[in-house]
């Protein structure tokens, strides 16, 4: 617990990567807290937020992020599709699924994904933007470059999270 946090005004989100959830063992948990829980300047829990498809040694919580009522949460050794520590990123919106629930809307995964990209090892939200990042991304065949992943809300439905570019640099250097 707190191997992450964010805050934005009166929400903070505490990462928990070591969490077992439901018997995986380090799947990893995130944690919302609301300032005045329980009395004037006390921070009381009021979700535990677990991605819907999530397995042992996932690392849940690695990198959290809170604007609003949206908060990102990376996962960056969630096998995706059979691709070992590819990563992954959940996006969770606030009163999804009643007053003060935390609601899982998305998974973001990047479209060039490979073993071991560890994708969602820092993430970012703000406002209809993500970011994950993927610091064992290979960029033109050169191992261990590093990627950042952009990702807008909306972009192919109401809610729909997409890639719209991947962010690498000039001078990149292992």
């Amino acid at each position: 617990f707190g191997w992450s946090v964010s805050v934005d005004g009166d929400t903070a989100v505490v990462g928990a990567i070591y969490a077992d959830v439901g018997g995986n063992w380090h799947q990893g948990a995130a944690y919302v807290f609301y300032r005045d829980q329980g009395g004037p300047d006390a921070w009381g829990q009021v979700a535990k937020l677990t991605s819907a498809d999530g397995a042992a040694e996932d690392h849940f919580g690695e990198s959290v992020s809170v604007n609003g009522d949206t908060t990102a949460v990376g996962a960056n050794l969630a096998d995706v599709s059979g691709t070992t520590d590819q990563g992954a990123a959940y996006v969770f919106y606030r009163d999804q699924g009643g007053t003060d629930a935390w609601g899982q809307v998305a998974k973001l995964t990047s479209a060039d994904g490979m073993e071991d990209d560890f994708f969602g090892m820092v993430v970012s939200v703000s406002g209809s933007t993500a970011l994950a990042g993927a610091p064992g991304s290979d960029v033109g065949g050169d191992p261990w470059q590093g990627a950042a992943y952009v990702f807008y809300r909306d972009q192919g439905g109401a809610d729909s999270w997409s890639q719209v570019v991947k962010l690498t640099a000039a001078d990149p250097t292992w």
